[in-house]
């Protein structure tokens, strides 16, 4: 009985540290050191940070070392606020992104604590607590930026040192039919690469190039892409993207969108000697959060919508015979394209079976045969001039 008590406890205490490792890789932490105008660090002073968006509020102490340092955070907006017995209160707003390890140090000068706190903005803050290199791009960054297909992926190429790695989507598998995926980071195989979402894997793991979820571009919050120096809790060696969806907060925030592309704004396809091709694609969606409840609820909902709609057809080019092909005349062929009759077989000198060219490479009517000629009246004519990829269509996809 005593053995399984153990073994529920170690099972137990596994489930929670694997829990708390996979939040902190879609979250950030806040830290810092409390110190007077001295210099010397003041322990034991009262640390209250609060998320302006959504009033999530936790305190902490310093530890004799003048440290603070805050649990796992989502990504938000942040108010600091110190306070210790003999000091001015001071307070500081931070925006703490994903995958951050943000240093937001204090100086308290000697006050009162019911004195009136001023607020000091922080700005962008110097990343001096890990070696990895990474690209964020901010909501509005991922909204804005050029993205013809409204591929999520595609921002991942704006990233230094990072290329499309599979530039054809033909023959691909079913996970990246919805957009390619694939990309080489820092001369890396396209494999390597890790996609995340909110914290969790997001990867294909039946062909390693896929990901499982395409979320929505208007969905997505942050967007955090690491180049170099992976950090080891993602398992992976190539370029990590990681990603996070937006929330509710206290107040009501919704958008709409609607992407048009169509013939009328393309320019002519360069294979294509006709008319222009159709296209006409709308992509439309939403999304819509807030509070559950109460403008104070410590609840909240977000949802999230897009829609694709595409007619479109495709310029397809081959190769069928010519006018003179199909009276049997193969004289345009030259060179050493020659064409041979085969009921003119004998064997030469050397026993080996040798045949005679038809004359001015062409066969004879008589040499027809019905079944082949069954055949032709299937091909079309050609569209264009020469002997190869000489007919172009259009084939309307929907």
């Amino acid at each position: 009985m005593q053995d399984k008590t153990r073994l529920y406890a170690s099972l137990a205490a596994l489930f929670v540290c694997a829990a708390t490792l996979t939040a902190q890789v879609d979250t950030g932490v806040l830290s810092g050191t409390v110190s007077d105008a001295s210099g010397a660090v003041i322990p034991g002073a009262s640390v209250e940070v609060l998320n302006t968006a959504t009033n999530y509020q936790l305190t902490r102490e310093t530890n004799a070392s003048g440290l603070y340092v805050s649990p796992p955070l989502p990504p938000g907006p942040y108010r600091i606020t110190i306070s210790s017995e003999g000091f001015r209160t001071v307070a500081k707003e931070v925006a703490l992104n994903l995958s951050e390890r943000i240093a937001v140090d204090f100086e308290l000068e000697i006050g009162a604590v019911a004195e009136s706190v001023d607020v000091e903005a922080i700005g962008a803050v110097l990343q001096t607590e890990t070696a990895t290199l990474s690209t964020l791009r901010s909501e509005e960054e991922v909204k804005e930026l050029p993205n013809i297909s409204r591929n999520f992926v595609d921002l991942m190429r704006y990233s230094a040192g990072v290329v499309l790695a599979q530039p054809h989507n033909s023959g691909l598998p079913l996970s990246q039919i919805r957009g390619s995926t694939v990309s080489s980071v820092n001369g890396g195989h396209m494999t390597d690469n890790n996609f995340m979402i909110d914290g969790l894997q997001n990867n294909s793991n039946h062909q390693g190039q896929g990901v499982m979820v395409f979320p929505e571009i208007e969905a997505l919050e942050q967007y955090r892409v690491e180049t170099s120096a992976p950090d080891a809790r993602y398992g992976r060696t190539g370029g990590t993207l990681n990603m996070g969806y937006k929330s509710g907060t206290n107040e009501f925030h919704g958008s709409a969108f609607w992407f048009l592309r169509n013939d009328a704004l393309d320019a002519r396809n360069f294979f294509n000697t006709g008319d222009k091709t159709p296209l006409q694609r709308n992509m439309v969606g939403g999304t819509v959060g807030g509070p559950l409840g109460r403008k104070d609820s410590s609840t909240f909902f977000f949802l999230s919508y897009e829609g694709t709609r595409t007619r479109q057809s495709t310029t397809n080019i081959a190769s069928v015979p010519t006018e003179l092909m199909r009276t049997g005349d193969f004289s345009e062929v030259t060179g050493r394209n020659r064409i041979f009759d085969p009921l003119t077989s004998t064997r030469n000198e050397a026993n080996r079976l040798v045949r005679e060219p038809f004359a001015n490479n062409s066969i004879p009517d008589a040499r027809f045969s019905q079944q082949g000629l069954a055949v032709l009246r299937h091909f079309p004519d050609p569209t264009d001039p020469g002997l190869a990829a000489n007919f172009t269509t259009a084939a309307r996809n929907t």
